[in-house]
Order: structure tokens, then C-alpha cells, then sequence
């Protein structure tokens, strides 16, 4: 887990998915995000690429050919990599493999970025 804070707030984020897993407001120790109730709903706050939602019967054709995704896509199950770490912001980068190029079979890069800045 890697956390990001400013004075007032403190985000953690799960390197799984590079997944925002908790926003909180620390004077209060108040919560904003959900916070993976598994009865209802594992995950807090995915990143979606290159879908959004889930496909019908997880399956889709790109150029002819038949691939499975999972809903959301593939980020959200792989470990991404941190590429840069300040007190308040992080960057990561999500970079295809032979793993996931199993699901999109498209050369691909994401880059993530996290910041915290108070009163804004």
C-alpha cells in the first residue's frame, strides 16, 4: 500500500490495479471512499482500460479474433509499478505484457498519476 498525504488529507493506494483504496480527512479521521465490503463489492475505486463495465460473457473481438476481459478491463488485476514517489503525489505505469496481451492484444502504456493539494 502506498500512501500520499498533504496537512489535511492522506490517500492510500493499493498497488494492485494502482487503486485508490482510502480518502480521509485527517483531523477527523473521516473516510470518503467505500471500502471493500466483499458482501457487496470488492473494490473501491478501479481504474477502467481499455473497458468500462463488463462485456457479455466477458468476451470481445479485435481484428477477428475472440479475447476474455474481465469487467474493467485488465489494470485493475495487475501489479503496477511505482515510477515515482513525493510526500504528496506518486506516479505509476502500467506497461502491457505477454500476460495481458492475452486479453488486448494492443501495445499499450498507462501512465498514473496521484496528487493531494489542500483546499483545492
Amino acid at each position: 500500500m502506498i500512501r500520499i498525504e498533504s496537512e489535511q488529507i492522506q490517500v492510500d493506494i493499493d498497488e494492485l490495479g494502482a487503486q485508490i483504496s482510502s480518502i480521509k480527512l485527517k483531523s477527523k479521521d473521516l473516510e470518503f471512499l467505500w471500502q471493500k465490503d466483499p458482501q457487496y463489492w470488492t473494490s473501491s475505486a478501479p481504474v477502467p482500460f481499455p473497458i468500462i463495465g463488463r462485456l457479455n460473457e466477458n468476451k470481445t473481438l479485435f481484428d477477428g479474433k475472440e479475447y476474455s476481459m474481465r469487467s474493467n478491463g485488465i489494470i485493475r488485476y495487475e501489479q503496477i509499478p511505482l515510477v515515482s514517489r513525493e510526500k504528496n503525489q506518486v506516479e505509476f505505469l502500467f506497461t502491457n505484457t505477454s500476460k495481458t496481451q492475452s486479453n488486448y492484444p494492443y501495445e499499450c502504456r498507462v501512465k498514473l498519476n496521484f496528487q493531494v493539494e489542500d483546499n483545492k
